[in-house]
């Protein structure tokens, strides 16, 4: 919800808000899969929410014009979230 708020609302990005989201996400989901996978596949979803955590990959996403594919992404999340899919 908040990367849909961030792309709808100008001036709203919050850098610090959404990398707590995400390392949220991240404990949140490894509790749930790391019974079932390997390390190896636990320390690559470890690696994918490092690189979607960078400040400077959500500066250039978020800070500033928002990208038409980041904008595109953003309506299709929200097209779920208003069905009540997420």
């Amino acid at each position: 919800m908040a990367v849909v708020s961030f792309c709808e609302v100008e001036f709203s990005y919050d850098r610090g808000f959404l990398q707590d989201a995400l390392r949220e996400s991240h404990q949140s989901l490894k509790a749930v899969v790391e019974r079932h996978l390997s390390d190896k596949s636990v320390s690559r979803l470890a690696g994918v929410f490092a690189l979607a955590s960078r400040g400077e990959l959500l500066d250039s996403l978020f800070a500033g014009q928002v990208d038409e594919d980041v904008l595109k992404l953003s309506r299709m999340l929200r097209k779920e979230l208003d069905r009540g899919l997420l």
